[in-house]
């Protein structure tokens, strides 16, 4: 299958370095790229490459900072659209799935800074991405004011929002295998991981009622309810005289 980087047009230099940019750090992450590599792979020398956008951390800037800036684009507009606060998770995650099928790069560079403490970004990138989180929590805060949701920290709801859709667009290339050593059947891979996550990541944030959520005693009453206005210690002590 040929490069993408080598179909573009060679009138439009920068947009060819660009993409393939883009395509060299999505593969190998900051550290691993190489200019050289860039440079073959939008089909020119690296002096050009150099006039045209500068060196490996300027590319690095405009790749990350322009997907940001997508993704902050598509967050805003799903959340606006969406009319109630389920629909606002459940638009955040769609919305980083929708970015990451045009840039299929970015799932592998933000998991890879992830894992690294985010060492390649800048503050402006950790900035954008600290606005997103911040426009989660203020749902959250909503929302849990007016009892709907629990109260969460953003980075725990971000984490499995966001980043379990990424791991989920990442790890579809092993799906076959997973499930072929599985030794059982499995159904077919999510087509709309943002989709399932949100919808597993809702169950969770929303508030149900104590009674109805917890296991009850063979006389009826709410495990829960009986043991709320028992000290943690004291019922510790009588698991132990139970054993």
């Amino acid at each position: 299958m040929a490069d993408p980087a080598h179909a573009l047009s060679p009138k439009n230099p920068r947009s060819a370095i660009l993409r393939a940019a883009a395509a060299e750090f999505g593969a190998r992450g900051f550290s691993g790229a190489r200019v050289d590599a860039i440079a073959r792979r939008a089909g020119v020398n690296k002096a050009m490459l150099y006039y045209h956008v500068g060196g490996k951390a300027a590319l690095y800037d405009m790749v990350i900072s322009e997907a940001l800036a997508s993704m902050w684009s598509a967050v805003q507009e799903g959340v606006a659209k969406a009319a109630t606060p389920e629909g606002q998770i459940a638009a955040i995650a769609e919305a980083f799935e929708s970015v990451a099928r045009v840039r299929p790069y970015m799932p592998r560079i933000i998991l890879r800074e992830l894992a690294t403490g985010g060492k390649d970004l800048t503050e402006p990138m950790i900035k954008a991405l600290g606005r997103i989180i911040a426009l989660e929590q203020s749902i959250i805060c909503s929302t849990s004011a007016k009892g709907c949701f629990r109260k969460v920290h953003p980075a725990t709801l971000h984490i499995l929002l966001v980043v379990g859709t990424m791991l989920h667009i990442v790890a579809k290339p092993m799906s076959g295998r997973i499930a072929k050593t599985a030794g059982t059947s499995l159904p077919a891979w999510p087509e709309a991981p943002g989709r399932a996550v949100a919808d597993l990541v809702l169950r969770g944030l929303l508030i149900r009622p104590e009674a109805s959520a917890e296991p009850r005693t063979r006389h009826g009453s709410s495990k829960t309810a009986r043991s709320a206005h028992e000290p943690a210690a004291r019922q510790i002590r009588k698991k132990e005289d139970r054993a």
